[in-house]
């Protein structure tokens, strides 16, 4: 029996090592599409009132 239960982890390190940036990418994608439209509200899109809201919204995008 511990030659099944070795073999079991064996299969389950490549899947882990194959989907952990896969599922690092998707995450990071709903991130940016959070931020991104936060930052398209009309709050922050109205740089006449705010100046200082353009500067930094270029840098939280960057």
């Amino acid at each position: 029996m511990s030659s099944n239960t070795t073999i079991s982890v064996k299969l389950t390190e490549p899947l882990v090592a194959a989907y952990y940036p896969l599922a690092l990418v998707i995450i990071g994608t709903l991130l940016n599409l959070l931020t991104l439209i936060i930052l398209c509200r009309s709050t922050f899109r109205d740089t006449k009132k705010q100046p200082i809201i353009h500067y930094m919204r270029a840098i939280a995008i960057f």
